[in-house]
This record gives C-alpha cells, structure tokens and sequence, in this order.
C-alpha cells in the first residue's frame, strides 16, 4: 500500500494571523520533515495556478509564513528534497514515475530553465527565481521572452 501526503504551504502562508490563535500546535504543522522520515510520499500541489514552484519550494525549505515567523522550523527540509517532492514524488503519487518526474532516457523530458542557480540562491530568495523556459516532452512549451 503506498501512502502519500499532500503539502500545500497556503495552509500556512496568508492565514498565520488565525493560526496563532493555536499556537501550542504549530509545531505539528504540516510534519513534511517527520513524514519523509517515516516513508511517506511527500510531494507538493500546484496545479492550480495559485501558488508558484519556488514559493511552495521557499515555505518548505525556511518554514518562514508571510509575516516572517518561522512555524515548526525542526520540519524544515533542503531545497534538494523539496525539489525532488515537485518532481519525481509529484510524478510517483498520480503513477507516472516510469515517464516524468526525473530526466532519464525513455522518460518525457518535461523540464523547466530558471533565470538563476537553484543551488546558489539564498533560502530567503527562491522564490525570487522565475521560469524562463518550459519543455514538455523535449519541446519548447515557454519561453518568458516572448511575454515580456
């Protein structure tokens, strides 16, 4: 049986105020770290268009809400595992992993060129980068110049 978990960090982005009403359980909020550790198929939502890649990727990394407190910082995970959970877990939860999620031969190719270094960039400026480019089976599907 696999089990996945969903995280979706607008639980927590934009609705603190409410939240610190109950302050004695933030830190049970959204346990992503513990889960991930207990085996569980953490991956992130986004489909929806509401929240961006890098700042679903940011909350998870700084744990930090929009008012700058920081909820539940011994959850927080490293951008490598958080990148991994928009990919390959996103890809193995709706049982695509033998197709996307990871650039391998015989897989779709659908990849994404930031305008910076994933790696390079500071935790508080991942959501500063943006895509430039998109691929969707090894073909251009967007280019950010041609929107400008």
């Amino acid at each position: 049986m696999k089990i996945n978990e969903y995280f979706d960090p607008r639980l927590v982005d934009g609705k603190a105020p409410l939240l610190y009403e109950y302050e004695n359980q933030l830190d049970t909020m959204q346990p992503v770290k513990d889960l991930i550790e207990r085996g569980v198929n953490v991956h992130f939502e986004g489909s929806d268009g509401s929240n961006h890649p890098m700042t679903i990727i940011k909350w998870a990394v700084t744990r930090r809400d929009d008012q700058g407190r920081v909820i539940a910082p011994e959850q927080a995970i490293d951008r490598k595992t958080a990148l991994r959970m928009i990919t390959w877990n996103a890809a193995r939860f709706v049982g695509e992993e033998d197709n996307l999620g990871s650039l391998e031969p015989g897989k779709w190719a659908d990849f994404v060129v930031l305008n910076g270094d994933f790696l390079g960039v500071s935790d508080d400026e991942i959501d500063t980068l943006h895509i430039d480019l998109t691929y969707v089976a090894g073909g251009l599907a967007y280019d950010a110049r041609l929107w400008q």
